[in-house]
């Protein structure tokens, strides 16, 4: 209700536009591993190692994707008919990256029965998600209306980056919230166990797309 309110209709199909492409491209990202990683990890002797191989691997691939979205944002852009916006893809390359890098300690932390860290992570990604959209969207306007000087850092013309921009530090407190998971585990890397969690998710990677296409892919054909 408070962004439908802030922004006419297309802006704000802007904002439903750039999260059904990252929700098809999070597929992608994750290789659907934290799948993988409760058929693998299931076994608490195996479980460090599983942890540690799958982690490094998509923080590999994570690395590798978001430097071809950073590269390859003003193009991208200018295809999904948003010219000049490359800056929204940017900040969406690095929300994918941190959200790719938490799959793996989330599923930890429901294999291990932490539903209570899980859940109050979870709640701090959504308050600090909300907080800032509040302070973004109506007090930095509300103080530039009074004349403070915002122009160093708020930019009211474009509002709707805002909203990327909340859901980025959001999910980076996320990950640094879950980031001391990394050093309760032995650094390994089994590249044969790897390569057995990728054939167990290959289908659900297929699966995946086909979820999310049929869910989301009415989105941004709107706008053609």
């Amino acid at each position: 209700p408070l962004l439908t309110n802030i922004f006419v209709d297309d802006e704000y199909g802007v904002v439903s536009d750039m999260y059904a492409t990252a929700a098809i491209l999070m597929v992608l990202f994750t290789y659907r591993m934290e799948t993988a990683f409760f058929r693998f990890g299931k076994e608490k002797e195996d479980l460090n190692r599983v942890f540690s191989s799958s982690s490094i691997f998509l923080a590999s691939t994570t690395l590798a994707l978001v430097v071809i979205l950073l590269i390859f944002s003003e193009p991208i852009a200018r295809l999904l008919e948003y010219p000049g916006k490359g800056y929204y893809f940017r900040y969406f390359a690095f929300i994918l990256g941190a959200d790719t890098l938490s799959a793996i300690p989330f599923a930890r932390l429901r294999l291990i029965n932490r539903p209570l860290v899980f859940a109050a992570i979870r709640l701090i990604n959504i308050l600090v998600n909300l907080l800032l959209i509040l302070f973004f969207l109506l007090y930095c306007p509300y103080l530039e209306e009074r004349g403070w000087p915002m122009d160093w850092f708020f930019d009211g013309s474009d509002l709707i980056k805002y909203v990327f921009i909340a859901n980025l530090i959001a999910s980076l407190v996320m990950w640094l919230c879950l980031f001391p998971s990394y050093f309760r585990v032995k650094v390994v890397f089994d590249w044969e166990l790897v390569k057995k969690m990728l054939r167990y998710a290959s289908p659900l990677v297929v699966a995946g797309f086909a979820g999310v296409i049929n869910q989301m892919v009415g989105i941004p054909f709107i706008k053609y």
